[in-house]
């Protein structure tokens, strides 16, 4: 049952079980219609949909969204060790993209695990930072 979950949506609902229809929180304040019962809602499964809106969903999504995995950011000092090799320039030559971009960028190469060739390669490193500080690098191989 998951009377409690669809209630901190903001879904008011007047069974603790099974279906039932409502006025959805997403877009009721702006019907003409202000007596339509526009959500339809399985409080059994968490399920609902909006028939007018389109917001639909489920609690155990949400569940899993709040879930979030950590993610630790990368060690800054990982830029000072940064290199890029020569045939990498000329793979962003051939795009239109200069050395001074790329060194503006901070883009560089380095070997990385790629889980989808299950191997080591050498990556082209994209960093990404925010206020300053680094917060990301996406990996992309080289070949």
């Amino acid at each position: 049952m998951y009377y409690d979950r669809l209630s901190d949506l903001d879904i008011k609902l007047t069974r603790h079980a099974g279906n039932e229809k409502t006025k959805c929180p997403k877009c009721h304040d702006g019907r003409k219609n202000k007596s339509d019962r526009s959500l339809s809602v399985n409080i059994t499964t968490g399920d609902w949909n909006c028939h007018n809106c389109g917001w639909k969903g489920n609690c155990r999504t949400m569940e899993r969204k709040r879930e979030q995995k950590v993610y630790e950011r990368p060690a800054a000092d990982i830029l000072k060790h940064a290199e890029m090799r020569n045939q990498t320039e000329a793979w962003f030559k051939k795009r239109g993209i200069s050395k001074p971009t790329l060194d503006k960028f901070m883009i560089f190469n380095r070997e990385e695990w790629m889980p989808q060739t299950q191997k080591k390669e050498v990556c082209i490193c994209f960093p990404y930072f925010r206020d300053g500080a680094l917060v990301n690098i996406k990996f992309r191989s080289n070949g």
